[in-house]
Formats: structure tokens, C-alpha cells, sequence
């Protein structure tokens, strides 16, 4: 392959970043891969969970950031397109209102020890912060991976 073949071939593919609030571990690698590898132009797929970031390199003139971005929503992973560029401060951005919610809850069960009935405040905090690891799960489950957000559902169960 020569000189002008690679520069055709890298000009035809596009480099997108995609910020990824949804991806929480390692095991969610999967279920990306799973979901954007079988996309008609997407070549390659590489995931920094650390930052919560995706990187997909794909051919634009088949697929558009819109739908990679759409394709990662259908999994409940919360995706967006990153502006190249445009560096994302995570410590400017507030947690999810089930994880506030979750929080404020299991502190004020701590206050048990002042007025006993407040310990069941402990299990509204379940009950708030069960509910985006429901849809995960079940989004897991629609694409036949296996990850912690099932595995947590089925330990609810039993």
C-alpha cells in the first residue's frame, strides 16, 4: 500500500470521542463493543473508562455521530458527542438525582439513633437508587450481555 493509499484510506475514516456518563466499570466494555462493532462503517472501537470515554473510528459517510450516539442511548449509557477539542470538567457536573436522592436518604437514616423509625429510611434509599440500575439491567439484558447491573438484579431477586 502506498503513501497515497493510506492517506485515502485515513481520510475516509473519521475519528469521533464520545463522552459516556453511563459507563460506570469495566464491564460495561462489552456492551459497548457489542453494541457498535456490528454498526454498518464503524471500524474500531476503544473505550477509556476511567474518563468515560469512547472512541470510535468510523467511516461518516455510512454512520453519523447521531446515531453512535443513539445506539449508545438505547443501552441507557447516557452518550453524547464529544467536541473535538472541547476538554470535559467532570467536577463541574452534578451526580444523578436518583444518586442525590439515594445519598441524602441514607444519611438521614444514620439518624436512627435519635428517632428509631428513621431507620427505615435506609430502604427508601434502595428503593430510590434501584431504579437506574433496573434500566441498565434490563437494557443489558436486551442485548444478551451479561454485567453487573443484571447480576445486581438477580441478587435483589433471591
Amino acid at each position: 500500500m502506498g503513501v497515497d493509499e493510506k492517506n485515502k484510506t485515513s481520510q475516509k475514516f473519521q475519528k469521533s470521542y464520545f463522552d459516556v456518563l453511563g459507563l460506570c466499570c469495566s464491564s460495561e466494555v462489552a456492551l459497548i463493543e457489542k453494541l457498535l462493532k456490528p454498526l454498518d462503517g464503524v471500524k474500531d472501537v476503544s473505550i477509556i473508562v476511567p474518563s468515560r470515554t469512547v472512541i470510535v473510528l468510523h467511516d461518516s459517510n455510512i454512520i453519523s455521530q447521531v446515531r453512535i450516539v443513539k445506539a449508545l442511548n438505547q443501552a441507557r449509557l447516557e452518550a453524547n458527542v464529544r467536541v473535538v477539542g472541547d476538554a470535559v470538567d467532570y467536577r463541574k457536573k452534578w451526580p444523578s438525582p436518583y444518586a442525590i436522592g439515594c445519598g441524602v436518604l441514607l444519611l438521614l437514616s444514620f439518624l436512627k439513633y435519635v428517632y428509631r423509625p428513621l431507620e427505615w429510611l435506609a430502604l427508601a434509599a434502595v428503593a430510590v437508587g434501584i431504579f437506574p440500575i433496573f434500566l441498565k439491567g434490563i437494557a443489558a439484558l436486551w442485548n444478551f450481555t451479561l454485567d453487573t447491573n443484571i447480576l445486581a438484579l438477580f441478587a435483589g431477586n433471591i
